[in-house]
């Protein structure tokens, strides 16, 4: 919202639930009809309130605003576009800066796409997204490579102790139990010291946010189930 400096001594305002908590009132019934002071000691008179409703990213909470109708502050029109078939969006684009300059011809004609606008507000949050997502994916790979490598070295070595215990009997479940034991140890060993620094960071970086989502267990979890998965699923393919 912005300061209310109108030039008469009356005039109507809708305000936010945020606004009317701070101010005092707890329901609508109460500050409905209520008389306030604006900018400059103007008196103004509450009609309304309205949801609660972010003009900003989720980084920030919501503020207090105070809604008036003074066409002399107007600077934006906000235009829903509902493209009909075959219609073209930049000849509707074209269509909407002719009217503007028609009616504004002393102003320019500039846009923008209110999806594009929100998007501008996490663009960091998107750069790191990509930027895990890629180193994520990096150390996967590397990860699961030196593990093959291992378990081929281990079972080259090994070769004589599996053909004895082939000979007595040992069945291949046996034979991939036998090297999945010690790959799942170091799996979790891994996963148990990896994940209270992952909670820490993630959590961290939640707090930028005045909404942010809980971290729950699940988040961890999962991924913890898929690299064993993908781990032994490399040691049984090589055993």
């Amino acid at each position: 919202g912005r300061n209310l400096t109108p030039a008469d001594s009356s005039k109507n305002i809708l305000v936010n639930e945020t606004l009317m908590k701070n101010l005092g009132y707890s329901n609508p019934q109460e500050i409905v009809g209520a008389q306030l002071k604006g900018g400059g000691g103007d008196v103004v008179h509450v009609v309304g309130v309205i949801n609660d409703y972010y003009g900003n990213s989720l980084k920030e909470r919501v503020g207090n605003i105070a809604l008036d109708a003074n066409a002399g502050s107007y600077r934006q029109v906000g235009v829903r576009l509902d493209l009909a078939a075959g219609q073209n969006m930049t000849d509707v684009l074209t269509k909407l800066e002719q009217t503007w300059k028609s009616i504004y011809p002393e102003h320019s004609f500039q846009f923008r796409f209110l999806d594009e606008n929100i998007a501008m507000f996490y663009e960091q949050e998107l750069k790191y997204s990509r930027l895990f997502q890629v180193f994520s994916t990096m150390f996967v790979l590397i990860g699961f490579l030196g593990l093959y490598g291992l378990v081929t070295f281990i079972a080259n070595r090994k070769g004589k102790e599996i053909a004895v215990r082939k000979t007595l009997g040992a069945s291949v479940g046996n034979i991939i139990v036998m090297f999945s034991r010690e790959y799942v140890t170091l799996i979790t060993v891994s996963f148990a010291l990896a994940v209270p620094i992952a909670w820490y960071g993630v959590n961290e970086w939640l707090m930028n946010f005045q909404n942010h989502i809980d971290v729950q267990w699940w988040l961890f979890a999962v991924p913890g189930v898929i690299v064993l998965a993908i781990a032994l699923a490399v040691v049984c393919i090589k055993s």
